[in-house]
């Protein structure tokens, strides 16, 4: 399985200063996944100790075998529970 990134998560990971290894790293261990309201799209959160300890919430789906990284965002108001 392959970690796929559309334009935007792209853009904004750059924009936002999200290092992709955290991406990766949530998709494939998160603390917390949650099905989307769709059951398509997946939520993965995972505490980021670079990040000072801040979420990062990763939006994804699966797409051909592999997992498309839809965004990606540190989430202030997450909860790991």
């Amino acid at each position: 399985m392959a970690i796929r990134t559309s334009l935007h998560a792209t853009l904004q990971t750059a924009k936002r200063g999200i290092d992709w290894n955290w991406v990766e790293r949530t998709v494939m261990h998160p603390d917390l996944r949650r099905p989307d309201a769709d059951r398509v799209k997946e939520h993965s959160y995972r505490r980021i100790l670079e990040a000072g300890g801040r979420v990062l919430h990763v939006v994804h789906r699966p797409e051909n075998g592999d997992t498309l990284v839809i965004t990606a965002y540190l989430d202030r108001g997450a909860r790991l529970r």
